[in-house]
């Protein structure tokens, strides 16, 4: 749902929806079919739904693209610090387990 809810983090009310702020099951808000609270897109119909932080969402669709390109988690990681991305955790340094953390956390 969109209606206000409080984030998780800073505790202020906001727009986000319900499933971001409490991972776990959630309708779609277009097609209403069962999704992960945290999926960035419906399985169903395609619908790309709000994220929390751009940065991290930037970071997520990055990942989603290396990996469906076949890309190992070392590999992903070795290409985006490469790239010079930064990650907002370990220092700014990706490793295979926090790619293997996103990809579990998000469906990937």
């Amino acid at each position: 749902s969109s209606a206000p809810s409080v984030c998780p983090t800073c505790h202020k009310e906001t727009l986000i929806p319900t499933a971001l702020a409490n991972p776990g099951s959630e309708s779609c808000p277009r097609c209403k079919e069962n999704i992960k609270g945290n999926a960035l897109v419906c399985h169903f119909c395609n619908f790309e739904l709000p994220f929390l932080d751009a940065t991290v969402r930037g970071h997520v669709l990055q990942i989603k693209s290396l990996v469906a390109n076949g890309l190992s988690n070392d590999q992903v990681a070795d290409q985006l610090n490469s790239q010079g991305i930064n990650c907002l955790a370990n220092k700014g340094l990706w490793n295979a387990d926090l790619i293997g953390n996103i990809r579990s956390d998000f469906a990937l």
